[in-house]
């Protein structure tokens, strides 16, 4: 992951869709099956762990549109957690953004090498070495068009809900972070940059507890973003499998990067 998330941070003006976002996204996004309904596009998956829609981020994600794009397209992924102060005080993009161009160069290239000689817990040696009790097994491999395909046996999807209930409990919900991202959607627009939004699918239990939990008032947040010219997608929420109650696995990344990847294309990308 250190290897691909610098090399992220490297990347130029050289997309025609970049698609935005926290975890969910990061790790519920496959570029090359949206491309699988726009063959010709360009395709890059640039979200981050507990990223938030801060200036700083919206606007590398504007400044990786190619210049010669005929579509310029930003998708964002949507999430309760990525509107709270939380988001505001773990983000792995600003930790990123923070690093020297030369660490990123090293990382880029020998990430492999740096990630081998990095300190090992107990827990990690009893994994490499098969010692580990533990019944389950995870699965990740960070591809080089930013998306992280992530997977786990047996599937856990009630892990993730007293996490959230602890953070949401902890963490308040910032409507001037709502309002900055609804700026720069306002902004995006005027250039000529069509601006699509959606909330990655999660579990039933998961999206009762972020309506319940956080002030966040979604359908009024689409209201507004639908006046300032952005595109809102409704997407199904269950056809798609969680592996810990927050996260949905690479076949249901697949399902759903191909869907909006057809939602794309009906509105001329």
């Amino acid at each position: 992951l250190l290897q691909q998330l610098s090399r992220k941070m490297r990347w130029q003006k050289q997309f025609d869709i970049v698609l935005g976002g926290d975890s969910r996204v990061q790790r519920g996004m496959s570029p090359s099956s949206i491309m699988e309904a726009i063959p010709k596009a360009r395709v890059a998956n640039f979200g981050f762990s507990a990223a938030c829609f801060d200036e700083q981020y919206l606007s590398h994600l504007e400044s990786l549109l190619a210049a010669d794009s005929k579509s310029p397209t930003i998708v964002i992924g949507l999430t309760a957690l990525s509107l709270t102060s939380y988001a505001q005080k773990n983000n792995e993009y600003r930790e990123y953004a923070k690093k020297h161009s030369a660490e990123h160069f090293l990382n880029d290239h020998f990430g492999k090498f740096i990630f081998m000689f990095r300190p090992y817990q107990k827990r990690d040696l009893k994994k490499l070495f098969g010692w580990s009790k533990e019944q389950h097994r995870y699965y990740e491999i960070a591809r080089a068009d930013g998306w992280i395909e992530t997977n786990r046996e047996p599937l856990l999807p009630t892990h993730a809900l007293a996490e959230y209930k602890r953070l949401f409990s902890q963490y308040s919900f910032l409507k001037a972070q709502e309002d900055e991202l609804l700026r720069k959607v306002g902004n995006l627009v005027k250039k000529g940059i069509a601006v699509y939004a959606f909330r990655p699918p999660t579990t039933k239990e998961m999206a009762l507890l972020e309506r319940k939990m956080c002030d966040f008032d979604e359908s009024k947040f689409i209201d507004e973003f639908r006046k300032l010219g952005g595109k809102w997608l409704h997407l199904p929420q269950e056809n798609y499998q969680s592996y810990d109650g927050s996260h949905i696995e690479s076949p249901s990344a697949k399902r759903l990067s191909k869907w909006i990847g057809e939602e794309l294309a009906k509105q001329g990308n």
